[in-house]
């Protein structure tokens, strides 16, 4: 199997099965994978306001691991559980799982009790489920509050002890909730099984972290000898000189929420040198931040930060610092943790929360919990409690998140759900530096291969061609650029791995700039440790992946290459799954195609064919094309997609307005013929529907650099019963200026010595740009090059065409594109 057609599969594994199981032995056949369940209505706080629960649970070497339940649903708690039973008869398995439904600061939770059945049928499971769920009155998660302020200093020598006591009480906490009675609710009804590559992935010939073991979070005890011999290399003396440079870095305008992290390059500086100055310098910080002044508060991501620089620092500086502040920062990194697990900070919820698994807030609150778990796990309170359990639940619900965060947020190349300006704000206030302090102390990888490959390689993949990057904009702390060359390098995947050395060799190492990518002393520990140093560095062209897929949020990028003006980049902005985010309008516009390619753009807009007499339906807000399959092999990838929900205008109630769903279901009827009303608002269906074929060529076969074929077949129906028919539309390309010709079938645009040519079939002679289609499909067969233009040869019609361009063979017959090489088929 190719690595390209690998990633399809995982690619659209939350959509379809991703293993091959089916029939009478696909439950016998599960070996090493994670298995998702959706429990429809199994909890509520009332038998008439029942939802449902999604449960994920492990399957190890056949085995359900019986302590591994997570599972969201309800409300925004992050639900934990157990396997109690596991009975097989005939091929199907019979699990019973209980399940803590965790409270959040809204909804209440309670226990489910669950008999889950999961019989085999053809392509995976049918499934059932019987069960309670018992709603309870569990307090909402709430962090302790903190005791009134007093700097550990504790001026005021001879205080009388009652006015002492007085001064350094806290405020009074809350009480706890009375017990009510429980009420059990009986549930039962279908269930939805999803197989899933499994998660998380593990860190080979890991090593426990032993007990009072630091430092963890960036690097193990155990590497310091590798460290040090790593620092005597060429490129080592360089990283440790500039390292030691920017040691006096400030917090921009002494930010309150960075003002810690200076500590973390102390730290390091001492790992490195042992010299006991520099972590005394840690500790004046630290001291003065978190001891001399009272805790500051705002939104979540202003206190995650403000942890990340405490358990850093604490980490790196454990040996050099005495036993009594250590026991001070355990105490504190706890308070923090347990404030930002839970999103509370003196007794309320902290500002701008916001528990969505995309969301750039749920990544840095939770990240920053993690981090704080991971260097509690072992350690002992003021109080001589040794966290353990509670901690490492911590840290497994965090990582969760994050793994929510990469595959709900994330897509193809640098795209986030948010727009890259929060995907960097996430990145740098914690989640990297969780990913990868999650796979040193636990010996688990939160970012699996397959999950978000691109995670940092899609900086480069998108970036115009002849520049470094894509969009990396930041500001003060928040700029991405520094993460990239440090510890981003720890999430690039092994096989791209040379061609990022090779760049970064030539733009900030040895043979750059010579700074490696150091502004600000907290990547210093980070750079040591994930710097290649025994890796080969390779041309970016022999090395990046040409395709980063995006079947779920629908942003794709293509690129044959990666070497400079010339190189071919498509990207496609389809908004196939955007939430409701807050900054949903940061994440580029909908239906938006870009091309560059042979030291010219030549796409650049929205490519939307517009329907006659509903010219003006575009989806601006939601949800653009969904994939429904799509395949890559020998350089030739194929997609398919429905195109109906980019036709389905968002109807929004005005702000403030009352306008009831009746009300809504009217303006729809007004001007479309059925009405459905998802998440917000609703969509107003105008009775459009088609499907889109692509296909993007690099492999040469054609004759040219690049072949790009384009099938649309749309349809309208003029009422809900009617049957569709043929649309009538008009298909132009969004042309980033050149000259455009045509004649007859054949078009050709010019730009500079370049040409993108080709024919479109199905449509009149094309006029002022645009094609005028009657029957409802077109096809479309383009390739771009320098030079002499192949030859082509188009039979039959847009129903069912054959073109032939040079070597390669392009065949639709209503189903799908085929590409094929003459005399033989090969690729998708």
């Amino acid at each position: 199997m190719s690595k390209e057609i690998t990633m399809t599969l995982r690619a659209i594994g939350a959509m379809v099965l991703a293993m091959a199981v089916s029939g009478a032995a696909a439950a016998a056949e599960l070996k090493d994978c994670n298995v998702q369940v959706r429990l429809d209505k199994a909890a509520g706080r009332s038998a008439e306001s029942l939802g449902d629960l999604t449960l994920e649970l492990q399957v190890r070497g056949g085995q359900w691991q019986k302590e591994w339940v997570l599972a969201r649903g309800l409300n925004q708690g992050r639900h934990t559980g157990r396997i109690t039973g596991v009975a097989t008869d005939a091929g199907a398995t019979t699990l019973t799982v209980e399940l803590r439904v965790k409270p959040d600061l809204w909804v209440g939770g309670g226990r489910g009790n669950y008999t889950i059945a999961l019989k085999p049928a053809a392509g995976g499971f049918d499934a059932s489920y019987t069960g309670t769920f018992t709603v309870t009155d569990e307090a909402k998660p709430m962090a302790p509050l903190r005791r009134a302020f007093r700097p550990q200093a504790e001026p005021g020598e001879g205080m009388p002890d009652e006015l002492r006591r007085v001064l350094g009480a806290g405020p009074k906490q809350p009480d706890a909730p009375a017990a009510a009675d429980a009420r059990v609710l009986q549930v039962s009804g279908k269930a939805t099984v999803t197989v899933r590559d499994p998660w998380p992935g593990i860190v080979k010939d890991f090593v426990p972290v032993e007990p009072g073991e630091h430092p963890r979070l960036i690097f193990r005890r155990s590497e310091m000898e590798t460290l040090r011999k790593n620092a005597q290399t060429p490129e080592g003396k360089a990283i440790m000189e500039r390292a030691l440079s920017i040691l006096e870095y400030r917090a921009h305008n002494g930010n309150f929420k960075f003002d810690s992290w200076p500590a973390i390059g102390y730290g390091f500086a001492w790992q490195m040198t042992g010299e006991q100055k520099y972590a005394d310098r840690a500790r004046e910080i630290i001291d003065a931040k978190f001891f001399q002044r009272a805790a500051q508060g705002g939104q979540d991501i202003h206190h995650a930060p403000q942890l990340q620089g405490l358990a850093l620092a604490f980490d790196l500086c454990y040996d050099a610092w005495d036993a009594e502040f250590r026991r001070r920062c355990i105490d504190e990194i706890w308070q923090r943790t347990q404030e930002c697990h839970t999103g509370t900070f003196g007794g309320s919820g902290m500002g701008g929360t916001n528990w969505a698994y995309w969301s750039n807030h749920n990544g840095i609150r939770a990240a920053a919990a993690g981090l704080g778990a991971l260097v509690l796990l072992g350690e002992k309170d003021s109080a001589g409690r040794v966290f353990g359990d509670d901690v490492r639940e911590i840290a497994l619900v965090s990582a969760y998140d994050q793994r929510g965060w990469l595959e709900d947020g994330c897509g193809g190349g640098q795209w986030f759900m948010e727009g890259v300006f929060y995907k960097g704000m996430t990145m740098v206030r914690g989640l990297s530096h969780f990913l990868h302090a999650y796979a040193k102390v636990t010996g688990q990888k939160i970012n699996t291969p397959g999950l978000r490959d691109d995670l940092i390689v899609g900086y480069f993949l998108e970036a115009e061609p002849g520049k470094l990057f894509g969009q990396t904009s930041g500001i003060d702390e928040d700029d991405l650029v520094e993460v990239i060359w440090t510890i981003g390098l720890s999430e690039v995947p092994a096989g791209a791995m040379p061609g990022v050395k090779w760049l970064l060799e030539r733009n900030v190492g040895l043979q750059g700039n010579k700074t490696f990518g150091l502004a600000r002393s907290p990547y210093a520990p980070y750079l040591m440790a994930c710097y290649p140093f025994d890796v080969q560095a390779r041309p970016p062209a022999e090395c990046f992946p040409w395709i980063s897929p995006d079947p779920v949020n629908g942003h794709w990028v293509f690129r044959n290459a990666y070497k400079d003006k010339d190189d071919i980049l498509l990207t496609w902005n389809l908004l196939s799954g955007v939430r409701a985010s807050c900054h949903y309008e940061r994440v580029g516009n909908p239906a938006e195609w870009l091309m560059w390619g042979l030291g010219q753009q030549w796409l650049k807009g929205t490519y939307h064919p517009a329907i006659k007499g509903k010219e003006g339906l575009l989806n601006k807000d939601v949800s653009g094309p969904k994939t429904l399959a799509w395949q890559a092999a020998d350089r030739v990838a194929v997609m398919k997609f429905d195109v109906a929900p980019a036709y389905m205008p968002q109807l929004m109630r005005p702000k403030g307005s009352k306008a009831s769903w009746d009300d809504l279901a009217k303006q729809a009827k007004a001007q479309a013929a059925a009405f459905y009303p998802p998440w917000r608002g609703g969509l107003a269906d105008h009775g459009i529907r088609g499907t889109r074929h692509v296909a993007v060529d690099f492999s040469g076969a054609s004759g040219a650099p690049m072949l790009l074929v384009i099938v649309e077949d749309l349809a309208v129906k003029e009422s809900a019963d009617a049957q569709p028919r043929p649309a009538e539309f008009t298909w132009a390309l969004p042309w980033a200026g050149g000259t455009v010709t045509a004649d007859g079938q054949m078009l050709k645009v010019t730009k500079g010595n370049a040409t993108l040519s080709g024919v479109v079939v199905g449509g009149t002679p094309m006029a002022k740009g645009a094609y005028q289609v009657a029957g409802g499909r077109l096809v479309a067969v383009l390739t771009l090059q320098t030079g002499e233009v192949p030859r082509m040869k188009v039979e039959g019609d847009a129903a069912n065409a054959r073109i032939t361009v040079g070597q390669r063979v392009v065949l639709y017959d209503g189903t799908g594109i085929r590409c094929q090489t003459v005399g033989k088929q090969q690729g998708p």
